[in-house]
């Protein structure tokens, strides 16, 4: 079973996400007195009021976050932390309202997303809340906080979250000449009926992208990635091989789910959140700009329901909707 928390390393993530390493893990962009706009004025401002939240002073603090807001109406976290004053006194509808306008300035981030859902958790609004969890998960799967605000919902409701159970081969290096040396077992290759002999091709692919098809797609960067064009290629390569020969009687568990997934248009976004890697995750941006509704479906059909297992989605605690 693959849980939530991504395998691939906090310092590439830096390099998608932008800053340091300790940005990336965070998702914030101002705290400890770091740059939050580039208006002195605001950015100031911003600081002062950070100090008075701390302090406990909230109307103090809200109305330095608007000012600040004033001055530089792109400055998406004084729009989240005027939600959060709000939402800490207990004014539910207007710290809405300013989430809303923090999305409004910068959707492609999770924060305000992820913040929301607390207000509707405390009026025990779980399913609405889902619904922010996974908008914040789905906006930056990556992101620790993220995960951890998707995971807090599930631990709440009592609902199992993962991705689906399948198998992929890794490619465990490139030889001389650019074959892919991948990790599956060889008997493995000569199981017919289950269509797992298919997994051979996952690995000439994988060749071809490294050799050349890489440098043919992405001309613009100078060295070769792990892609999800590549990916989702070499992952369909074997669905054909295994799907077209009649000599297989029944797809295995891993391919039989793979091919669910490619029928259902979700075979990207299983590779992007569920088994990315450093290279496929840079194209996770892209991929969000165009597709966020089929991450979300993808999140919703199979992250929370335990991996595809609709049955495991349980209802809620009892005031829940």
């Amino acid at each position: 079973m693959r849980f939530l928390w991504p395998s691939f390393s906090i310092l590439s993530l830096a390099l998608i996400v932008g800053g340091s390493p300790l940005l990336a893990q965070s998702g914030a962009s101002g705290a400890e007195g770091e740059q939050f706009s580039s208006n002195a004025a605001a950015n100031s401002m911003m600081n002062t009021a950070e100090d008075l939240f701390a302090q406990g002073k909230l109307n103090d603090a809200r109305a330095l976050y608007e000012k600040a807001l004033e001055l530089d109406p792109r400055l998406y976290y004084a729009a989240v932390y005027t939600g959060d004053v709000f939402t800490q006194q207990g004014h539910f509808a207007q710290a809405e309202t300013w989430y809303r306008k923090a999305v409004a300035i910068d959707p492609d981030r999770e924060t305000a997303y992820r913040y929301s859902a607390t207000p509707l958790m405390r009026q025990g609004k779980t399913r609405e809340a889902r619904d922010r969890y996974v908008e914040a998960y789905v906006t930056e799967p990556y992101n620790v906080f993220a995960i951890a605000g998707l995971k807090q919902w599930g631990k709440a409701t009592n609902t199992l979250l993962s991705h689906p159970d399948i198998e992929t081969p890794e490619v465990l290096y490139f030889d001389s000449v650019g074959i892919a040396k991948i990790d599956t077992d060889p008997e493995l290759l000569n199981s017919i009926e289950d269509g797992s002999f298919a997994w051979a091709a996952y690995g000439a692919i994988r060749s071809k992208w490294n050799k050349e098809a890489f440098t043919r797609t992405f001309p613009d960067e100078k060295e070769y990635r792990h892609s999800l064009p590549e990916e989702a290629e070499a992952l369909r390569a074997v669905l054909t091989v295994a799907t077209t020969d009649r000599r297989v009687k029944s797809l295995s568990p891993s391919l039989a789910k793979l091919k669910k997934l490619d029928r259902e248009g979700l075979l990207e976004a299983y590779i992007l959140i569920g088994i990315p890697d450093d290279g496929i995750a840079m194209d996770f941006p892209e991929y969000l700009h165009r597709n966020r509704d089929l991450l979300r479906e993808y999140v919703i059909r199979y992250v929370l329901t335990g991996g595809g297992n609709e049955s495991s989605l349980t209802v809620g605690p009892a005031g829940s909707r």
